[in-house]
C-alpha cells in the first residue's frame, strides 16, 4: 500500500471515529444524518474535523474561548451574575436552497408585522374590519397608545427584528417567536463568527461561508440615512451595564460606530435630544433603542422611565426620530 493510500485511509477511520458514539434521537429532525447515512452537506466539515484529530480540535477550542476570554465576551443569565460566554465550533451547516427559503419567508413575515404596526397606530383597519379583536390589541401592556400619533419615515416602525426558527420531526421550519422589542443576539452571532473563523482558519477558508458584514454595512448605511444631516449622530440607548446583553451593547454600538448611552446620557430641551459630553450639548438624531418601548418617557409611558420629553422629541418636526428596533 502506499504512503498516499495509507494517509487516505488513516483520515477515513479518524472521520468513522467522529461518529462511533453518535445516536440519533428519536422522534426529532436529525440535522447529520438520515436513512442513507451522513448528509451530503456535512461530509467535507466531518473530513476537516477529522484531519485535525483529537488534539487539533482540542487547541482550537480552547483558542476559542481565550479569544471570548480577551475580548470580555459576557453574559447575564436572569437572577445570575455576569459569566462567560461559551461557544461550540462545531457548526450548524444549512443547504443554500432552504436557506434561501426560509429568508424568503423571514422577510415577508417581517413585512407584515410592519404592516401591522403601522395600522395599529395609524388608521387601525385591522379592528375597524374585525381581522383582530380590539380587546387582543388595547388590553395589551405593549401597545403605546401615546405614541399613536407619531409618524415615523418611510412607515417604517421594525428596523431590527428577530425570529426564533425550530425545525419539525419532517423536516420542515418553523418560527417559534417573533421578536420586535429590542431583539439580542446579532451581537453574538457576529462576535461568534470571528471568533470561529480565527479558531478555525482552513475550514473557513476552504468553504464559501456567508458573510455577516454586509447585513450590518446595509442596517448601518440604511440608519443613517434617516437622519436629518449628512453626519447625523447617532446613539445606541442602554439599560446600562447591570443589563444580561450589556456586552453585545457595547460590541455593537462600536463596531456600528454609534456611542452607546444610557438615559442618564441624554436629555431633552425645547424638544430636541441631547447628548451630555464635556464638550457641551450635542444634538442626537437618531436612537437605535435597546430598552424597552415603555421605559422611554415617564411622562407619557412609564413613571420609573429615566428622562421625560423623549416622545414629544420623537414627534416634533425639529427633533430626532426615536427609532424603535
Amino acid at each position: 500500500m502506499s504512503a498516499l493510500n495509507t494517509a487516505e485511509s488513516e483520515h477515513a477511520s479518524r472521520a468513522a471515529q467522529l461518529l462511533e458514539s453518535y445516536q440519533p434521537a428519536a422522534g426529532v429532525f436529525d440535522e447529520l444524518s438520515d436513512a442513507g447515512g451522513v448528509r451530503p452537506r456535512w461530509r467535507d466539515v466531518l473530513d476537516a474535523f477529522a484531519a485535525m484529530g483529537p488534539e487539533g480540535t482540542r487547541a482550537a477550542q480552547d483558542k476559542a474561548q481565550r479569544l471570548l476570554a480577551e475580548n470580555g465576551v459576557t453574559f447575564i443569565a436572569q437572577g445570575e451574575r455576569s459569566r462567560p460566554w461559551h461557544l461550540d465550533l462545531f457548526p450548524l451547516l444549512m443547504d443554500p436552497k432552504e436557506w434561501a427559503a426560509i429568508e424568503l419567508g423571514v422577510i415577508q413575515r417581517a413585512r407584515l408585522l410592519n404592516a401591522l404596526l403601522v395600522d395599529l397606530y395609524g388608521e387601525q383597519r385591522v379592528l375597524k374590519d374585525k381581522v383582530l379583536p380590539p380587546g387582543l390589541v388595547f388590553g395589551n401592556p405593549q401597545f403605546l397608545r401615546p405614541c399613536a400619533s407619531i409618524g415615523v419615515r418611510d412607515n417604517l416602525h421594525l428596523h431590527f427584528v428577530a425570529f426564533d426558527l425550530g425545525r419539525s420531526a419532517d423536516g420542515r421550519w418553523w418560527v417559534l417567536s417573533d421578536r420586535t422589542q429590542a431583539p439580542s443576539g446579532a451581537g453574538y452571532a457576529l462576535e461568534n463568527r470571528v471568533v470561529s473563523s480565527q479558531s478555525l482558519p482552513e475550514v473557513f477558508a476552504e468553504r464559501n461561508v456567508r458573510r455577516l458584514a454586509s447585513f450590518f454595512r446595509s442596517f448601518t448605511q440604511r440608519f443613517l440615512s434617516l437622519g436629518n444631516s449628512d453626519t447625523p449622530l447617532a446613539v445606541f440607548l442602554s439599560p446600562g451595564q447591570a443589563t444580561q446583553n450589556y456586552f453585545e451593547h457595547a460590541y455593537l454600538a462600536r463596531y456600528l460606530g454609534f456611542s452607546v448611552v444610557e438615559g442618564s446620557d441624554l436629555t431633552v430641551r425645547d424638544d430636541r435630544v441631547y447628548l451630555k459630553t464635556v464638550e457641551g450639548l450635542k444634538p442626537v438624531d437618531l436612537i437605535m433603542r435597546r430598552i424597552s418601548a415603555e421605559l422611554c418617557d415617564p411622562l407619557e409611558l412609564r413613571t420609573d422611565a429615566p428622562r421625560p420629553g423623549r416622545r414629544r422629541a420623537a414627534r416634533g418636526p425639529r427633533s430626532c426620530r426615536a427609532r424603535s428596533s
